[in-house]
């Protein structure tokens, strides 16, 4: 039986995992799990530098990860 995430595997759908103070221990502190489509994987290859990948957010989060 093959389980999937998404309900729609041709729509542009993502899930970023590994963010619970659990998995911290088993991750370095600049990663973090994220299972995308393949159309919301292409839509984010295709992003640049004003995307939400290079908001603070993800600093913030990064250091986070880093002082737990």
């Amino acid at each position: 039986m093959q389980v999937s995430l998404f309900d729609d595997l041709g729509a542009a759908q993502a899930v970023t995992g590994a963010t619970d103070i659990a998995m911290h221990q088993h991750l370095p502190p600049d990663v973090l799990a994220f299972t995308a489509t393949k159309l919301m994987f292409e839509r984010l290859c295709a992003l640049d530098e004003r995307s939400f990948l290079h908001k603070p957010f993800w600093q913030r989060l990064r250091k986070a990860r880093e002082q737990s």
